[in-house]
């Protein structure tokens, strides 16, 4: 396994851990401050093996862009919009703000076509910061982050969800992000 890789599961097993240990005493980590902690442990490590790692949060860019963050290694690159599965409701899931994947997504066009950072193109992607699922718990390394193309992702959404006209949010359980074929984010980065 790769380097990144290995950071990358680190990283997994440290988002599900620490959402697990907020909830125990009543917390609820938010995602933002789970995303500034992956990103400054992950660039610790991961710069001096060809990652790098562009925050758009501290800048306030996430608006304008629709990502949490963009990195770089390799011939991979991407815009990423993270999102953190909330636990405390009966059936876990996520709220996808569906204006947001369209910023996302137009935004990845106009980078690519900008040529700013020339080629390979920037992919938009989403990650889902993932924790106490019990059948799931062994392979925290692995589902604790996991990955996902935007276009995939709202492709899986307009076919099994058919959202309405103007309708600004949709709620995804677990399995249904699953079922969209989100994967270890590791896998984001093959054979690095």
């Amino acid at each position: 396994m790769g380097q990144i890789q290995d950071i990358l599961r680190a990283q997994s097993s440290w988002t599900w851990d620490i959402m697990q240990s907020s909830t125990q005493i009543g917390e609820m980590i938010r995602e933002d401050a789970i995303t500034s902690v992956n990103l400054t442990l992950i660039n610790a490590k991961a710069s001096q093996i060809g990652l790098s790692i562009l925050s758009n949060q501290g800048a306030h860019l996430e608006r304008e862009t629709g990502a949490d963050w963009m990195w770089m290694a390799g011939n991979y690159r991407w815009l990423v919009q993270a999102k953190r599965l909330d636990i405390v409701q009966k059936v876990p899931r996520y709220l996808i703000d569906l204006d947001q994947m369209a910023d996302l997504l137009q935004y990845t066009v106009t980078l690519n076509n900008s040529g700013a950072y020339g080629n390979p193109p920037f992919v938009a992607a989403y990650v889902f910061y993932n924790s106490m699922i019990e059948s799931l718990a062994h392979n925290k390394d692995a589902v604790g982050c996991m990955g996902i193309k935007a276009e995939a992702l709202q492709k899986y959404i307009a076919e099994s969800r058919a959202p309405k006209r103007n309708q600004k949010e949709i709620t995804l359980a677990f399995y249904e992000v699953a079922n969209a074929q989100a994967r270890s984010w590791i896998e984001m980065f093959p054979n690095l």
